[in-house]
């Protein structure tokens, strides 16, 4: 980048020593020697009069990825990456989604930990600790019109629980069990009738013994304005309103070993407590969307 001081690797590739070479002015990338990669960007910070990051496609275009998707250089172009996020598409605009018939469900199994079948020992006790979550972000939309509806099901291999449900009035409820020897707590949000058939966002957090949960959505709202004094419009326009609640848990911090996630009906029932067990034999039906669970189990 800069004439008078030339880069410093250059001299490798090309033979002699940087006071003897004119210098280079422009950005080189991806630089290989013997098959090995060679850290350009840790040369760069030292190296008077040279600067780390090529300019490339995403520092102009990068913004064009949605929805946390990350831009990804190539060498004629770049492309989102939509991997850490719940969208699709070129540009991860498009949300994934399916559509739920009673009875039908979409399950992710997560590995059994490994001390569950050993017997207890100090290295057993180390990785114990790693599989306890004190903090769970989960977020999803759905329409239905389903009421009671199981919507969402974290299970643990120590029978502790996260459930998400319509009541039976259409209010969202959060169950957390963390403790086995504590009944379920049950947060309700104060928003009605969420089984009216139209898109809501869910999103759940929490850290430690705090839950926030919020609840985004439409109401209608008729506009009138007139033109003339003869002539007067009437249109109805939907906003997006933002309900957030917070709550405290009195039990358990920790969410042990996740087993599972399932989304609409849970097939493997038998360890369901009776309440969910009702609305579980139901299923649902209706849309879910953009489903996230965060951070993964360990």
């Amino acid at each position: 980048r800069n004439r008078n001081n030339a880069f410093l690797l250059c001299a490798v590739l090309t033979g002699g020593t940087a006071s003897r070479m004119k210098g280079f002015l422009g950005c080189i990338r991806s630089l290989q020697l013997n098959g090995r990669t060679l850290d350009l960007e840790e040369r760069a910070r030292i190296t008077p009069g040279v600067r780390p990051g090529c300019p490339g496609h995403c520092s102009s275009y990068g913004q064009l990825c949605q929805n946390q998707g990350r831009c990804v250089e190539r060498y004629n172009g770049f492309s989102c990456d939509c991997g850490l996020s719940a969208y699709a598409g070129t540009f991860c605009q498009r949300e994934v989604s399916a559509d739920f018939k009673p009875g039908t469900s979409v399950q992710y199994t997560f590995k059994e930990p490994y001390e569950l079948n050993r017997n207890t020992s100090t290295q057993s006790s180390s990785i114990y600790s790693d599989l306890k979550l004190r903090r769970e972000n989960v977020s999803f939309s759905f329409r239905s019109s389903q009421s009671p509806a199981l919507l969402l099901y974290v299970s643990s291999y120590y029978r502790e629980y996260l459930a998400v449900l319509l009541n039976r009035n259409g209010y969202l409820d959060v169950k957390y069990k963390l403790q086995n020897s504590r009944d379920a707590e049950v947060f309700r949000t104060s928003v009605r009738n969420l089984a009216n058939g139209q898109l809501h966002r869910v999103s759940i957090r929490r850290l430690s013994e705090t839950v926030s949960i919020q609840v985004t959505y439409s109401v209608s709202v008729r506009v009138t304005y007139s033109l003339t004094v003869q002539v007067t419009y009437s249109v109805s326009v939907r906003i997006d309103q933002h309900e957030r609640e917070d709550f405290n848990l009195t039990s358990d911090a920790e969410f042990n070993a996740i087993k599972s996630v399932v989304l609409g009906k849970v097939h493997e029932s038998g360890e369901l407590d009776p309440e969910i067990a009702r609305l579980n034999s139901q299923g649902f039906s209706g849309c879910l969307s953009v489903v996230q669970f965060f951070p993964p189990p360990p």
